[in-house]
């Protein structure tokens, strides 16, 4: 399609094609610096068009469907969380990259991390997605958030990564848990 991703581009992430890959970060990298990224439709040109006819993410593509090997998944995958991981260090594109976190796929509105937590071997990839900003709570069409599917242990390593204690007064059992999730 003109306006997102080309059916050549689909079948490269699809098949975890380094190249394809690197092609679609350079189109993430320019959406990521626009002025005016204030939407989801700003997105639009790093999503394409899938066999249902429905709107799909460039980062759904490279979680569950690729078709290529498991190493070449598994690499395809580590770039663009790399990738994600080194701009979010900047403030500004920490909060555009939890809104690429928040994209759907049109049809059933899963997010990239309601497709990871149906995957067991895909945990550290969990943990990463997470902690760049995917929203556990959001719902797809039929109401289930990510915690369904999620491993409980990857859920428990990254609250505890989250939180700090606060003693309060001199009474140690007297105390405030606080999480912090920027």
């Amino acid at each position: 399609s003109a306006w997102g991703l080309s059916e050549e581009e689909m079948q490269g992430l699809k098949q975890a094609n380094v190249n394809t890959i690197n092609q679609i970060l350079k189109k993430l990298d320019t959406v990521l610096a626009l002025d005016d990224l204030n939407s989801i439709s700003s997105f639009a040109p790093i999503t394409g068009i899938n066999e249902e006819g429905e709107n799909e993410p460039f980062l759904h593509m490279i979680m569950c469907k690729c078709s290529g090997s498991i190493v070449n998944s598994k690499i395809a995958i580590n770039m663009v969380l790399s990738f994600l991981e080194k701009k979010a260090s900047n403030g500004i594109l920490k909060e555009r990259i939890k809104m690429l976190m928040s994209l759907t796929e049109s049809g059933k509105g899963q997010t990239v991390l309601h497709l990871a937590a149906t995957k067991k071997e895909k945990n550290t990839e969990i943990l990463r997605l997470l902690n760049l900003g995917a929203d556990i709570t959001m719902k797809n069409a039929y109401g289930a958030t990510p915690l369904v599917d999620m491993d409980s242990e990857v859920l428990e390593d990254f609250l505890y990564s989250k939180w700090t204690y606060e003693p309060k007064d001199t009474n140690p059992s007297d105390f405030i848990i606080k999480f912090d999730f920027s």
